[in-house]
């Protein structure tokens, strides 16, 4: 019996959407390495909050902890909710940190 893979979960940037270019490609490696991908779309949320509890219930009923993946303030909440996911990897292209308002993480 094999192991069921992890998830490579992606979160965007503000001004971004869940199949853009940076997740097509990177949707793309994750599948040729027998991964399932999963994009959360968190256009018109803009609390950094409200997208991280988002993206906690996305992965919520997932059976293995996921790699998360994250672009700009998707990288910041990506990275906000590795240790509660105990997510298995993290991959950040340029997270939005030590902006204001996202202090709390």
């Amino acid at each position: 019996m094999t192991a069921q893979p992890p998830t490579l979960i992606f979160s965007h940037g503000k001004e971004s959407g869940p199949w853009g270019s940076k997740i097509l490609a990177m949707a793309e490696v994750g599948r040729e390495l027998g991964l399932p991908v999963h994009s959360v779309d968190y256009q018109g949320m803009d609390d950094p909050r409200a997208r991280v509890a988002a993206l906690l219930e996305a992965a919520r009923h997932l059976p293995v902890a996921p790699i998360l993946a994250g672009s700009s303030m998707g990288g910041h909440v990506s990275a906000a909710a590795a240790s509660p996911l105990r997510a298995r990897g993290l991959f950040l292209l340029a997270p939005a940190f030590y902006m204001p308002g996202y202090e709390a993480y």
